[in-house]
């Protein structure tokens, strides 16, 4: 190398210095920055650039009951929510553990909301939880939701859609106007939202009463005359006051009404009815009577006939005896009287056929058919000197058969 080509050593080191800064400008201006993302809260599980991306997450809500029977399902309602964007088109899915429960599509939308029906979940406690998916990928999952399955339907008449105190009687909110006493001789009369206090006497035809309470100490509490037919008792409750009220008392006595929707508590008797009087959808329970009272929910002493008792409750389960049904021949034939979809429980036998006091006026077409039963203190049944036909009833608790009662 000539002396002149030579370049001297610090100007060398300069030179190197001043480029070393350049190139670190150049990459600080011009470096990409790595990939960041975040598994979303509710998909942990899932990682990768791919498992999350903005407004993709979705936010579930699910409610349900708390508390469920195991011989009947509940309902879950589904709502499907997004910070932004839409709610793609997808697939929601109730699961406990690993078992799934249930699971619809639901469209794209603003908001998804859906209804799904439970199955029967064994005895025990859930963890039940909602879970959308779309295009292939999980988006959200609910909160868990403790449910319990209990037993039966005695503990909750409702879960099973049986007559309980919140299906029956007057309906909550409705206003009501005090009054005393009353008889009715008018056909055709409507009576609507009373409280009467006293008892009240139904002698003329085609009389409507409902959403109306009677509170009285009376022998019957309601009576119904034989000769007033198409009556209808809608939404009542009556209440014989108990221990306050008579010896003996009864709720509704007579005649051949249609009763719906009925709650009769305080009474030695709940129900005494009429040839062709239609039971649907009532209650019957706490019963309480001074004296020497043998209870019985439904009483049918003999000389009627066409008589049914469909989707109603009648708890004795308080009293060792008598019978939440009691048929029997005391004052005559009984014939075509139908106990069918109940839940029927306590007393000293359950149910009673009982033809043991006459020889002569025989009980003949009875039908207990598709009951859920309580035992009483000694038993489910006492049939004696009856026809009966017996089919499809079973332990409220297990769901098992009850033995086909022997009929002498």
């Amino acid at each position: 190398m000539r002396p002149h080509d030579r370049m001297p050593r610090r100007t060398l080191r300069s030179a190197l210095v001043v480029l070393t800064s350049a190139a670190a400008v150049l990459a600080a201006t011009t470096a990409v920055p790595a990939p960041s993302w975040s598994a979303p809260a509710d998909d942990a599980a899932r990682s990768g650039p791919g498992a999350s991306r903005a407004g993709a997450r979705a936010v579930v809500g699910l409610r349900t009951a708390r508390q469920v029977s195991s011989q009947r399902g509940a309902r879950a309602v589904v709502t499907v929510t997004r910070a932004a964007g839409r709610v793609p088109a997808g697939r929601v899915v109730l699961r406990s553990g690993t078992r799934v429960l249930a699971s619809v599509t639901t469209r794209a939308g603003r908001r998804a909301r859906v209804v799904l029906d439970l199955p029967r979940l064994r005895p025990g406690q859930h963890r039940v939880r909602a879970y959308f998916r779309a295009g292939g990928r999980r988006l959200g999952r609910s909160p868990a939701v403790a449910v319990t399955s209990r037993a039966g339907c005695a503990w909750k008449p409702s879960a099973c859609g049986f007559a309980s105190a919140g299906t029956t009687g007057v309906p909550r909110g409705t206003r009501l106007r005090a009054s005393g006493s009353v008889t009715v001789t008018r056909p055709g009369t409507v009576i609507d939202g009373l409280d009467i206090r006293g008892t009240l006497t139904i002698k003329a035809p085609r009389v409507v009463v409902r959403n109306t309470r009677i509170r009285g100490a009376g022998f019957w509490v309601v009576t119904v005359d034989k000769a007033a037919s198409g009556v209808v008792l809608q939404d009542v409750e009556v209440d014989g006051l108990g221990t306050r009220g008579v010896a003996g008392s009864s709720g509704i006595v007579g005649g051949s009404p249609t009763i719906i929707g009925a709650r009769v508590t305080g009474v030695e008797n709940g129900l005494v009815p009429g040839s062709g009087t239609r039971i649907r959808r009532s209650y019957v329970h706490g019963l309480a009577s001074p004296g020497a009272p043998h209870y019985d929910g439904i009483q049918i002493d003999g000389g009627v006939k066409d008589i049914s008792v469909t989707a109603s409750t009648i708890d004795v389960s308080d009293q060792t005896q008598t019978s939440a049904v009691m048929i029997d021949n005391y004052f005559g034939a009984v014939s075509d009287v139908s106990v069918t979809r109940n839940l029927l429980m306590g007393g000293g036998f359950t149910v009673y056929a009982d033809g043991a006091f006459s020889d002569s006026d025989g009980i003949e077409t009875v039908t207990y058919a598709r009951n859920r039963l309580v035992r009483g203190y000694y038993g489910y049944h006492l049939v004696r000197n009856a026809r009966v036909r017996w089919a499809g009833n079973v332990v409220d608790r297990t769901g098992s058969p009850v033995r086909v009662p022997a009929s002498s």
